[in-house]
């Protein structure tokens, strides 16, 4: 008896025939078999839809400014003239570009010329002018694309003067290179350095910062984690400009949550209030005087601020209430306020709201006030206000480009 197989296989038990056909009946079945195995599911396919791009951080540097993104991508515009955009070129730019080969860094800054960023695994790169040895590669040449800074690997923060670069390691040690006329590298000598030197005897530094301004001595300054003060380079304040060329106390600061040092002048965040203390000439310390004074006073009429910063001689303080109030020069509109008139006390930034933080360059000002705005006022001679122009503005404008 032979037996037929269906065009569609069945899949049940089957008896062995017999017969001359019985190779060709056991290739079909395996074929039955085959038909009746199950598919396995496909893999179920997911889909990662981007978040939205925030801006993480701003930064302003002598005459032009940059943004650290949440992807790790690092824009600039205003100044290039040296490079420290970081796009390959020299060419000034009003409105944000994006710095050639940053894709993972944390920290940004941007000085004189020159700008660094710290990246994921703990290495500085640096770009701009170097002919002080600024960017710390052993070389003494400008870069218009980031470069690695030397023997480096575990930094945590990185801040930038006029022509020097600082940064803060994992251990709490601080590390700087490039010019040291001044002593602002501060491993008690001035003898400029194109790689990283160690500056004596500072350990427990939380946080790190340096004066930008292109018409500063340099400067840097280092909180301890007790709210202290150890600064290096022009001592700000002394009267005689003195210069310490290894860290020393900063007179009269403790209890500090934040420490900034602007041109010839420091200011710190201390519980909710603002105290400031060097040089006065333009009302830069906010005290209501032009008196210089060796020891940090408070800034009037500031009692809610929560992040603190200032440019070559002026002070900016974000409140609570997400406004920014600024005091000092104004010859550019750097306060915000509508007006070129220095204020010895602190005047409110027209028109701006939900600020979270606020950065001073040389003569202007810019503050993040959304997760992907940025707005800049003061000069903008070079399009570091990055609205697509190069007209000063004494109330904010929005970056173009992030």
């Amino acid at each position: 008896m032979n037996e037929q197989l269906s065009r569609t296989p069945v899949c049940r038990g089957r008896t062995t025939p017999s017969g001359r056909r019985i190779l060709g009946l056991a290739l079909a079945a395996l074929a039955v078999a085959a038909a009746c195995t199950p598919t396995p599911p496909a893999e179920p396919t997911t889909t990662t839809i981007p978040g939205p791009v925030t801006v993480e951080q701003v930064v302003t540097g002598s005459a032009h400014s940059c943004a650290l993104l949440n992807t790790g991508r690092v824009e600039c515009w205003g100044s290039n003239s040296s490079g420290q955009l970081g796009n390959g070129t020299t060419t000034d730019s009003t409105t944000a570009v994006t710095v050639a080969g940053i894709t993972d860094a944390v920290d940004v800054a941007a000085g004189g010329l020159h700008s660094c960023a710290t990246l994921a695994s703990g290495t500085v790169r640096c770009w701009g002018a170097g002919a002080f040895g600024q960017l710390g590669n052993g070389l003494e040449l400008d870069r218009s694309t980031p470069v690695a800074v030397a023997g480096i690997a575990d930094a945590v923060e990185v801040v930038t003067g006029e022509q020097f670069s600082c940064a803060r390691r994992s251990a709490g040690t601080v590390s700087c290179w490039g010019s040291n006329a001044t002593g602002q590298l501060g491993d008690g000598t001035t003898d400029d350095s194109s790689v990283p030197v160690v500056v004596s005897g500072l350990t427990g530094a939380v946080s790190i910062d340096a004066n930008t301004s292109i018409f500063s001595f340099g400067t840097a300054c280092a909180r301890l984690a007790d709210g202290t003060g150890r600064c290096w380079g022009l001592a700000f304040w002394s009267a005689v400009d003195a210069v310490s060329l290894t860290q020393a106390v900063l007179p009269g600061l403790s209890g500090s949550l934040d420490l900034v040092v602007n041109g010839r002048q420091a200011c710190a965040l201390v519980g909710s209030t603002v105290r400031c203390s060097g040089l006065n000439n333009t009302g830069q310390l906010g005290d209501g005087t032009t008196a210089f004074r060796p020891t940090p006073v408070p800034a009037s009429g500031i009692t809610t601020a929560v992040a603190v910063d200032g440019g070559f001689a002026h002070g900016c303080a974000v409140l609570s209430s997400g406004s920014v109030r600024c005091w000092g020069d104004n010859d550019a509109g750097q306060l915000g306020n509508g007006t070129t008139v220095d204020a010895l006390v602190p005047v409110t930034v027209s028109g701006l709201t939900g600020a979270t933080a606020v950065a001073g360059g040389n003569d202007h000002t810019c503050a993040i006030t959304g997760v992907d705005v940025v707005r800049c006022w003061g000069d903008n001679a070079r399009g570091q206000l990055g609205d697509g122009t190069t007209t000063s503005r004494t109330t904010p404008v929005t970056v173009l480009g992030l």
